[in-house]
């Protein structure tokens, strides 16, 4: 593994509070969402499953629990990151107005809103409402006077982007597109800037950080998914700061 890709299996919240305080310049995360339902379809390469089956390795919280988690995730996020750091989350799209009032609370500054949109969703097949086209996700800064903001042109900076679902590199039922992850990245940091995923996954966003140049620190509690991400980021073609 390169120097610059840190991997750490084990609990992101501990982990979090061995980093420095004013370290990292961006954390770019997609954390569980609490919403496993056995009545939710989730596409998983060419099949069907439900999204009970899709996060069985997530044991739920109640509401009260899973909030408190999350702020103390966001609060942990504004100590790490240095000024003119940006934090970015996905989040369940009926939820993400309590992301934004703990991001608040933390003292971030809100910059925007960011939809995953999908050309080609997961049809209803029960036909009893609307597909799910979208992901949704939020942009802080943590100053926005010394923020870091790389303009990338009209036409790559609208607050949402285009993808199709089904290109997967993994066995992950949530993994990300890594497309718009590197756009992110392009637009809040520079080549040997370190980012932080405290919710590594399938290793999206360490994949994304080795190909452009980027250091990356990674965080993941499951052991199956550490693995999944390590093989993954060890295999991608790295870019020279």
């Amino acid at each position: 593994m390169d120097d610059s890709m840190k991997l750490i299996l084990g609990d992101c919240l501990k982990e979090m509070k061995k980093l420095p305080d004013d370290s990292v310049d961006l954390v770019l995360t997609d954390p569980p969402y609490n919403i496993a339902d056995k009545n939710k379809l989730t596409k998983v390469g060419n099949e069907f499953k439900t999204n009970a089956e899709a996060w069985g390795k997530w044991d739920t919280m109640d509401s009260k629990q899973y909030f408190a988690w999350i702020k103390n995730i966001v609060q942990e996020s504004y100590r790490i990151l240095k000024n003119s750091g940006s934090f970015v989350s996905f989040f369940d799209k009926f939820n993400i107005t309590y992301l934004r009032d703990m991001g608040l609370d933390a003292g971030f500054h809100p910059v925007n809103f960011y939809a995953l949109v999908k050309r080609n969703p997961v049809p209803n097949l029960r036909k009893n409402g609307f597909t799910s086209g979208f992901e949704l996700g939020i942009i802080f800064n943590k100053d926005k006077k010394s923020k870091k903001w790389n303009f990338l042109g009209q036409n790559q900076m609208q607050n949402y982007y285009l993808y199709s679902i089904g290109q997967k590199s993994t066995s992950h039922p949530t993994e990300k597109p890594i497309s718009p992850m590197k756009r992110l990245i392009m637009i809040f940091t520079d080549k040997g800037d370190l980012v932080c995923d405290p919710f590594m996954g399938s290793g999206t966003t360490g994949a994304a950080c080795k190909e452009m140049g980027r250091r990356f620190i990674g965080i993941e509690i499951d052991k199956e998914y550490f693995d999944i991400a390590k093989n993954r980021i060890n295999n991608t073609q790295g870019s020279l700061f």
